[in-house]
C-alpha cells in the first residue's frame, strides 16, 4: 500500500477482500515508519501488542520495543472471574471480520474460540416500559423517508449520529452502548462510516465484497449475526499474545516505562521521532473521556425465566441507571455462569448514579427483574474516548509527527484494532 501520511491513495480488490470495510477509515501512518531497523510502540494494550506481533512475524530481522506504563500487558482487556461465574470487563468478543480470525488462527487459539450461540441473537431497546426488539423494521417506528433524508445528508459528512439516525432515543440507546456518549456528541462518519460513505468505496457492491470476504475465514465461516468470543474469555488472547512477543528474539517488552516524552523515546533507543508507533490512549480528542464502570449481576435461572434469551438490551432513558444490560452466558459458548443460573453483565454511566451500589440493585428490580440476584459485584472502571461530530474529517488532514494507532486513533472496536494492524504490517 501506498502511504501520503493519513489515506492510502488507491485500494485494489486484494485489499478490499482482506480488509473489508475497515478500509473506509483512515491509516494515521507517518511516511517515516519504516525508516531504520527499530520500531519502538507506545503502549501495550491490544493495539501495541498485535501491532508488534505482526511487524515482528512479518520482519525477524526488525527490532520491536513495546513500552507499557502499567506492570502488566493487555491494557483495558481483562477476564473477571469468581469461582464459576466468568466475565469480560471490556470487549467480550469480536465481529465477523478475517483479521481477528486470522490473529485467533495466527495464534493457535482456534480450539478454544467459537461462535456465539444461535438463540442469543436478539436485542433490545428499552424505552417508557417496554422492551423494542432491534431490527431492520425500526426504521417503519422511525420513518423511511426520515431515514432517507438523514442518509443522504450524512453523505457530506461531519454529522452527529442523532443526524444520522432521525429519532433520539434509538439513537442514543447505540451510541451509548458502543462510546457511552449522547448521540448528539458522537461523529456519525466515526461509528456508520459505511452508511455515511466516508472515506474510500469499494471497487465493487458491497453484498459481492461481502460474499468474496465470506470465502476468507481462516478458523470457521460465522452464521449471520453471530460473534466470535473464547471460551475462558478475552484475557485468553492478551495471554498468548504476551506469550508470543516473549517468545519472539526480536522483541523487547518493558513494563513500567515512564518516559516523558517522544523525543526522550527517541533519543533513548535512537528512532526518529516520526517513526514512533502511538498505540497509548489518544491525544486526538478535543473532549474529555466519558466513564463507565461495570457490574456483574447473577441469578438464578428459575428466577429469571421471564426474560428472553439474547444478546442484551440498551436503555437510552438517562433516569435509568445502567445504559446497557448483556445476556453475557446467553451468548458465548464458552461457560459464564455456574449450573442453573444466568450471567449479566451492566454498563453503568457514571454520569447517571450517585455511586451508591444499592440504587443499581434498585433500578434492577424495578426495571428488569423483581427478584434479588444471588451474585452483584462492580469488575471495573473504563474510560472512553470522545469522538465529537466532524471527528472523522478532522483527523483524516491532521499532520501527525508520529503513527497512531488503537482506540484513540480512527476505529473504536477489536476487529478495528486488530485489522489496522495488519495494514500497518503491511507497509514494512
Amino acid at each position: 500500500m501506498d502511504i501520503n501520511g493519513v489515506l492510502p491513495v488507491e485500494y485494489n480488490t486484494e485489499d478490499w477482500v482482506k480488509h473489508g470495510q475497515e478500509l473506509r477509515r483512515p491509516l494515521l501512518v507517518h511516511p517515516s515508519i519504516v525508516d531504520g531497523d527499530t520500531s519502538v510502540i507506545v503502549g501495550g494494550g491490544l493495539s501495541g501488542m498485535v501491532t508488534g506481533f505482526r511487524i515482528a512475524k512479518k520482519n525477524p530481522r526488525r527490532r520491536v520495543v513495546i513500552l507499557e506504563k502499567e506492570n502488566c500487558l493487555g491494557g483495558v482487556i481483562d477476564t473477571w472471574r469468581s469461582g464459576d461465574w466468568l466475565c469480560d470487563i471490556a470487549v467480550s468478543s469480536a465481529r465477523p471480520h478475517p483479521a481477528f480470525w486470522r490473529l485467533v488462527n495466527d495464534l493457535n487459539l482456534g480450539g478454544s474460540f467459537q461462535g456465539s450461540k444461535r438463540e442469543a441473537k436478539e436485542r433490545w431497546i428499552f424505552l417508557d416500559g417496554k422492551y423494542i426488539k432491534l431490527s431492520w423494521k425500526i426504521i417503519f417506528r422511525i420513518g423511511v423517508i426520515k431515514v432517507l433524508k438523514s442518509l443522504i445528508k450524512s453523505k457530506k459528512g461531519g454529522l452527529s449520529v442523532s443526524e444520522l439516525i432521525p429519532n433520539k432515543s434509538f439513537a442514543d440507546a447505540i451510541t451509548l452502548g458502543i462510546v457511552n456518549q449522547y448521540s448528539e456528541s458522537v461523529d456519525a462518519d466515526f461509528l456508520f462510516p459505511s452508511l455515511t460513505k466516508f472515506g474510500e468505496s469499494p471497487n465493487m457492491g458491497s453484498m459481492r465484497l461481502a460474499k468474496k470476504i465470506r470465502r476468507t475465514f481462516p478458523l470457521f465461516e460465522p452464521e449471520k449475526g453471530s460473534f466470535g468470543s473464547f471460551d475462558n474469555g478475552m484475557r485468553e488472547l492478551i495471554d498468548k499474545l504476551g506469550q508470543e512477543l516473549a517468545d519472539m528474539p526480536n522483541v523487547t517488552v518493558i513494563l513500567g516505562s515512564k518516559y516523558e516524552s517522544l523525543t526522550e523515546i527517541s533519543e533513548k533507543f535512537g528512532v526518529k521521532t516520526e517513526s514512533i508507533i502511538w498505540s497509548a490512549p489518544g491525544i486526538l480528542q478535543k473532549n474529555a473521556d466519558s466513564e463507565v464502570s461495570v457490574f456483574v449481576v447473577g441469578y438464578k435461572e428459575e428466577d429469571v425465566v421471564e426474560v428472553p434469551i439474547g444478546y442484551g438490551t440498551l436503555f437510552p432513558e438517562p433516569d435509568i441507571v445502567f445504559s446497557g444490560i448483556l445476556h453475557e452466558s446467553d451468548v458465548h459458548v464458552g461457560r459464564r455462569a455456574p449450573d442453573g443460573h444466568r450471567l449479566f453483565r451492566l454498563m453503568v454511566p457514571i454520569s447517571r448514579w450517585n455511586g451508591d451500589e444499592q440504587e443499581i440493585i434498585d433500578c434492577l428490580t424495578e426495571n428488569f427483574v423483581d427478584v434479588a440476584p444471588v451474585m452483584f459485584e462492580k469488575i471495573g472502571d473504563r474510560s472512553i474516548p470522545a469522538y465529537e461530530p466532524g471527528y472523522m474529517k478532522r483527523i483524516s488532514t491532521v499532520d501527525l509527527d508520529y503513527t497512531l494507532t488503537g482506540w484513540g486513533g480512527s476505529g473504536v472496536s477489536i476487529v478495528h484494532v486488530v485489522d489496522e494492524s495488519e495494514r500497518i504490517s503491511e507497509l514494512f
